[in-house]
């Protein structure tokens, strides 16, 4: 350790008759100290470590900063003696440049006669050496008529970190090979823990492709689990939850519209169909189209006849009421049969009365001319009053001359005969022409 070591003999005293020359120290060329010294001297002797030679003072800071700890491995060291024919009284004396330096005293009860190992914990150091940065290292024992064997200091076999694997144990001739732990990425996780004498393996963390979602979560002892995301059936469903990178898409059946029912909008991916009743045509309306998947059924009034219409035509479900208008009889007809609401009005020609007829009864509006034959005088008879277009020919009896007259005026179609008095002849006269029909007498 730093390149050199001294190791210093002290006699502190002797009797009189005491022959120093008696007393031996020797080093061996594999790390042993043997030291014999003479019955009834006293002396001690000093093994030191601090990068200076040929030195009896301790120089602190000689080696530099050494770390005996190996990055905190070690945490003690051991020293083994032999043959040591009284109690052990070992000072151990650690420095750190600038004098800081600790300071432990090894004490057995017993001699120390066989090859027998001490561990020294570095925690058991009294002061202020820092074992991360040692800068002097001393071994001093003092005794009277002392015989020891000193074998080497060595450190305990490193025992690896927390943060450590062992890849090949502790040799003879090679300490314990400590390697750093793998660390995972945050890309890996562990597939396979550590042990004490194995690595960590780190593995691949899956990424979910682009069909698929994660269901688990990696940790650092466990893969992301992924699942296939639910592909909804477009012919009956539509997604109501789009799938993200931990969650699944979630779809829902889609709406079927029933038979009262038309399709308002049609579904997509991502939306349902819309459905909407279909609309029912009232009492007073007609379907003028007929419903479809997606379409309503169109409704109309149903025509209303006016007061001068009937109906040619009754509705249907599917079919609007049909209208004409009601005849009007024109001034030469007369109304044989009234309209109703759906039938016409029937009109026919009124009666014209024929020249050898005249009117007994007007027409109306809903009844006919009545005509009758006119009276034609009897050859005795003779017209008193012409025949109207409303009235009768009235005739009258011819009047008849008697005996005694003759006819001064003879009848006409439409005048009486006229009688006179046939004379009479008085006494004194006589008869010169006698009288006729139509002639008098005359006297």
């Amino acid at each position: 350790m730093g390149g050199e070591r001294d190791m210093i003999v002290e006699f502190l005293s002797a009797l009189p008759t005491t022959v120093r020359g008696s007393s031996q120290v020797a080093v061996d060329g594999v790390g042993t100290a043997y030291i014999s010294v003479a019955t009834n001297i006293q002396g001690c002797m000093t093994i030191q470590w601090d990068g200076e030679d040929n030195s009896s003072v301790l120089t602190t800071g000689g080696l530099g900063c050494i770390d005996i700890t190996n990055r905190g491995r070690q945490t003690s060291f051991t020293h083994q003696y032999d043959g040591y024919d009284h109690p052990l009284n070992v000072v151990y004396t650690a420095c750190t440049s600038g004098n800081r330096c600790s300071t432990y005293n090894l004490v057995s009860t017993a001699t120390v006669l066989v090859p027998t190992n001490f561990t020294i914990p570095f925690a058991s150091f009294a002061g202020t050496a820092d074992f991360t940065c040692l800068g002097a290292f001393e071994i001093r024992m003092c005794d009277d008529a002392l015989d020891a064997v000193i074998r080497e200091v060595y450190l305990a076999p490193i025992v690896c970190l927390s943060t450590e694997y062992q890849r090949n144990p502790a040799t003879t001739i090679a300490d314990t090979d400590c390697q750093p732990l793998t660390v995972c990425t945050s890309a890996q996780f562990e597939s396979t823990a550590p042990t004490l004498t194995s690595d960590r393996v780190c593995t691949a963390i899956r990424a979910c492709t682009s069909s698929q979602y994660q269901t688990a979560a990696p940790t650092a002892t466990s893969d992301r689990v992924c699942a296939l995301i639910t592909v909804c059936d477009s012919a009956t469903q539509y997604e109501t939850l789009a799938p993200t990178a931990t969650s699944d898409r979630t779809c829902a059946p889609l709406t079927v519209c029933s038979s009262t029912q038309y399709q308002t909008a049609a579904p997509t991916a991502t939306s349902d169909r819309t459905c909407a009743p279909i609309t029912v045509c009232s009492s007073t309306q007609y379907e003028t189209a007929a419903p479809t998947a997606t379409t309503d059924r169109t409704c109309a009034p149903i025509t209303v006849c006016t007061s001068s219409q009937y109906e040619t035509a009754a509705p249907t479900a599917t079919t609007d009421r049909t209208c004409a208008p009601i005849t009007v009889c024109t001034s030469s007809q007369y109304q044989t049969a009234a309209p109703t609401a759906t039938t016409d009005r029937t009109c026919a020609p009124i009666t014209v009365c024929t020249s050898s007829q005249y009117q007994t009864v007007a027409p109306t509006a809903t009844s006919d001319r009545v005509c009758a034959p006119i009276t034609v005088c009897t050859a005795s008879q003779y017209e008193t009053r012409a025949p109207t277009a409303t009235s009768d020919r009235t005739c009258a009896p011819l009047t008849v001359c008697t005996s005694s007259q003759y006819e001064t005026r003879a009848p006409t179609a439409t005048t009486d005969r006229t009688c006179a008095p046939i004379t009479v002849c008085t006494p004194l006269q006589y008869q010169t022409v006698a009288p006729t029909a139509t002639s008098n007498r005359v006297c």
